[in-house]
């Protein structure tokens, strides 16, 4: 979205720097905040409730952004997209940090293979980082700001939407496949 600001300060006529600049970084606003919400209710609903539930709103609204029309629209979208794209990531109380992606490849991995699963969900978000500002100013060059925004996960939709067997399901069924 970065190296698209100027694209957006143009098709959108904005003529104010910080809407355009707030776009951009209204994201990190809705990312601060919402993980104050999932968290706790990641331990009474359910881990995937809450992740299903905040992709489908990122993917939402994320794709809502390349529809704007105003720069105010533009805004809107991006801080609930960001409410929605934070659903995996960390919050703090004191000293204990509670991190529900670490607690899903708790449920999913044996100990000594933590360590591995835990790297590599770790990376994602570091690559997102790198590959994001040149994959945009790729998009921005060869087709539209608008392109920066649908989701790339959106032919996923319907998985996300398909309920997948709990570990608890998953074991169930691994002890009685054993009892014969």
């Amino acid at each position: 979205m970065a190296p698209a600001l100027n694209a957006i300060q143009q098709d959108l006529h904005s003529q104010s720097t910080l809407k355009v600049v707030l776009s951009l970084s209204i994201f990190l606003l809705g990312t601060a905040l919402i993980p104050l919400i999932t968290a706790p209710m990641s331990e009474v609903f359910g881990r995937s409730l809450i992740l299903q539930s905040a992709n489908l709103f990122y993917i939402a609204f994320n794709t809502a952004c390349g529809a704007a029309q105003t720069i105010d629209q533009l805004i809107l979208f991006r801080l609930l997209a960001g409410l929605g794209g934070a659903g995996p990531f960390a919050v703090s109380y004191g000293r204990t940090a509670v991190l529900i992606g670490s607690g899903i490849n708790a449920d999913l991995f044996r100990p000594h293979e933590r360590g591995q699963a835990i790297a590599v969900y770790t990376l994602a978000p570091l690559v997102g980082v790198v590959v994001g500002p040149i994959a945009g100013g790729f998009l921005v060059q060869y087709t539209s700001w608008r392109w920066c925004c649908p989701d790339l996960r959106l032919p996923l939709l319907p998985r996300n939407l398909w309920p997948s067997p709990t570990p608890k399901e998953v074991q169930a069924t691994e002890e009685d496949d054993q009892e014969f």
